[in-house]
């Protein structure tokens, strides 16, 4: 359960709309507008389309095992939001809908156990999605990222690029300005 002002849906959600983002206390600490501030762990879901009209982030995620359902939802950027999805904790998986339009990355993340699934990232300043290592580096350290059933298309330079142990699978990785997908270090796999 998220704290007192916030939204559930009958499977425990927390619903996230942009009304709900204007008022801000969708997790404790979030300021109303942009970013989302997730700072406690748990499974949310977006319940309307989001559209950051600020440079900031539109998701920032500063809690471990964290789920976010999009709902078929689109999180847009409108030309001006840094990164789409920020991640700054251990073990997030993002699924079902559309990251659009940042002037940085559609989904940036420097920590371990990032998941993307069924999910269109497209039209984004640098890069899709940017799995990167965490902050200290080193093997124990690495991106452990799962990329499957993702359209990564039309951003300004890679598609993906996964530090060490990434897997992507039946994946549409096309028309990037750079590199489709980029493993950094090592064991990384492509379907």
């Amino acid at each position: 359960a998220g704290p007192a002002g916030a939204v559930t849906n009958e499977n425990g959600q927390v619903l996230i709309t942009q009304t709900a983002v204007n008022a801000g206390s969708i997790t404790p600490g979030d300021t109303p507008g942009f970013p989302v501030t997730i700072s406690q762990p748990g499974s949310y879901r977006l319940a309307s389309n989001l559209a950051v009209t600020t440079s900031a982030n539109g998701i920032e995620v500063r809690a471990n095992d964290v789920s976010i359902d999009m709902g078929g939802f689109t999180l847009a950027g409108s030309g001006v939001g840094r990164n789409g999805i920020a991640i700054f904790n251990r073990t997030l998986r993002v699924t079902n809908g559309n990251v659009r339009g940042f002037t940085n990355d559609g989904i940036r993340s420097i920590a371990p156990y990032l998941t993307v699934d069924n999910m269109i990232i497209s039209s984004n300043g640098r890069v899709g999605i940017y799995a990167d290592r965490g902050p200290i580096g080193g093997r124990n350290d690495v991106a452990y990222a799962s990329f499957s059933a993702n359209k990564v298309t039309y951003n300004g330079s890679s598609g993906i690029i996964c530090g060490d142990v990434c897997r992507v699978e039946n994946s549409m990785v096309a028309s990037n300005s750079g590199t489709g997908i980029s493993f950094n270090g090592v064991d990384g796999f492509a379907l």
